[in-house]
């Protein structure tokens, strides 16, 4: 199975990893015949009924990256509030939201041609990077992911989910593995959902505007 998850006293655990066949396209020395890449992250709820989401970067064997992530990026609802996300930590420097692509040159090498994430981009600390985690007031959701690392000899150290794009027939449901409308299992990871309840509707309205924030250190 290209994806997993596990529902254990509401705590969510969930991977993908190079090669294609598990989940995500990389390259450069997180290639699949170099060290490979394997993202995992765990997604539970706080105490006071928010949600807590952490991301975590390997090689494809679970030892640390010998190229370290520049930056990370995953997607989110279209309807964006700034507090969606908070207390941000780990190796987290700066959060942009935004739409990212291709056309941004070697700030996004090899993102797939044609596609695009509308979403938020983690700028990682240079001393110690792979670790990604926030909270947020929203549920999860499946959504896609891009990460880019420095260059090597073996070029641009990227990886992204292979079927980046497609759209999930389950998007909401969280707990089982996403499929498309009919039935394939799609590789995708656990992002918060941004799209706000009735109750909410009052937050947003920030559509493709782009902000950047700082982290808030703790």
């Amino acid at each position: 199975m290209q994806s997993r998850a596990a529902l254990q006293a509401s705590i969510i655990t969930c991977s993908l990893s190079s090669p294609e066949i598990s989940g995500v396209f990389s390259g450069g020395e997180w290639g699949p015949n170099e060290d490979g890449f394997l993202i995992e992250w765990t997604v539970y709820q706080n105490p006071d009924q928010s949600w807590h989401y952490k991301y975590e970067i390997f090689k494809e064997n679970g030892d640390p990256l010998r190229k370290l992530i520049s930056h990370f990026t995953f997607s989110l609802s279209d309807n964006i509030a700034e507090d969606d996300l908070y207390n941000f930590g780990s190796d987290i420097d700066e959060v942009t939201f935004g739409t990212f692509d291709g056309e941004q040159g070697s700030s996004d090498p090899c993102f797939p041609e044609g596609k695009t994430i509308f979403g938020v981009k983690f700028d990682m600390i240079d001393e110690n990077q792979g670790v990604a985690e926030f909270d947020s007031t929203r549920l999860p959701m499946w959504g896609d992911f891009y990460s880019k690392g420095g260059m090597s000899s073996g070029g641009w150290n990227y990886a992204y989910n292979v079927d980046i794009g497609v759209e999930v027939a389950n998007l909401h449901n969280y707990t089982v593995t996403p499929v498309d409308d009919a039935g394939a299992v799609l590789s995708k990871i656990l992002v918060p959902n941004t799209i706000p309840e009735p109750a909410t509707m009052a937050l947003v309205g920030l559509g493709g505007l782009s902000f950047i924030r700082r982290k808030r250190r703790t």
